[in-house]
Order: C-alpha cells, then structure tokens, then sequence
C-alpha cells in the first residue's frame, strides 16, 4: 500500500487539503486556520488550547468541545497523527 499523498494549501481565504490518493477535500474556517497553525507551533495540545483560549472569547467547555471535535476529523483524515 502506498503513503497518503496531500497537497496542502494555505490560500488568503482559507487553506485546505487534499487527499491526491483518493481526492478527498478538507478545509478549514478561520478559528481551524488557527488550530492548525498553532498545532505546528505548540509542542501540545494543552498548549494550543490556552493560546486559543487567550485569543477568544469563548467559554473552555466550549473550546475544548469544539477543538476536540476538529482534532477527531483531523486524525480521522490522516492529516494529524494522535500521540499520547
């Protein structure tokens, strides 16, 4: 089987990937923009949330129910890996 080749594109109005093996498309507004950048930044994910919760105004319940929504989606489309 070979490796899932992406092809990743951050545009001005918002980046997306796609899947070149099968053509499946992902992308993301302006908050997951934002996730994705600071998941490149942030050696974790506890990281990211305090960084998102500084630059918000949104409840943690809230925030950590919506990034852990979009880190699912993330993993399940190969486009992050999960690493305890």
């Amino acid at each position: 089987m070979y490796p899932r080749k992406f092809f990743h594109r951050k545009s001005t109005a918002k980046p997306f990937s796609l899947d070149l093996k099968d053509e499946s498309y992902f992308g993301l507004n302006q908050v997951g923009t934002r996730v994705w950048q600071l998941l490149q930044d942030s050696p974790t994910v506890e990281e990211t949330f305090d960084t998102l919760s500084d630059e918000y105004d949104v409840r943690r319940e809230q925030l950590a129910s919506d990034v852990g929504e979009l880190l699912a989606r993330l993993v399940e489309a190969g486009l992050v890996l999960r690493v305890n």
